[in-house]
């Protein structure tokens, strides 16, 4: 009927697949990112890594208590933008804060895209009985 029960196990090949996604992700452009958050946002000392590591977690768990869904790494560069915030609005690069906010507002309407045009294959390919009347 096109509906997902909230009760429904995801099937196993669904997890397999986000993982491999996920691994393959970090080891294509993985270092690209660690660079731009670790270095090219602020310059983080251990202590500043510490700090906006545990507020990132603060933020998250308390969205979650509060049944918000949050990015975390959304809530990282916002926490590293406030360590470097503790000594000086000055010491952080707003061109690379720029170019990520730029990139978070590419990335809904290009995963929106992408969505849709996998769902209308999978219906080509797969079943086009499933297909939307």
């Amino acid at each position: 009927d096109g509906h997902i029960s909230a009760n429904k196990p995801i099937p196993k090949w669904v997890l397999v697949c986000g993982g491999v996604g996920i691994v393959v992700g970090l080891a294509t452009y993985g270092h690209r990112v660690m660079a731009t958050v670790g270095e090219k946002i602020t310059k983080l000392t251990f202590t500043r890594g510490f700090a906006a590591q545990i507020g990132t977690a603060l933020t998250v768990l308390s969205a979650t208590i509060m049944g918000l869904s949050v990015s975390t790494t959304h809530c990282l560069i916002g926490a590293i933008a406030g360590v470097a915030m503790v000594e000086s609005v000055t010491k952080i690069n707003t061109t690379t804060l720029k170019k990520i906010a730029l990139s978070w507002v590419v990335t809904m309407p290009a995963s929106a895209l992408c969505s849709l045009a996998s769902l209308w294959i999978t219906y080509i390919v797969l079943d086009p009985e499933l297909r939307p009347h």
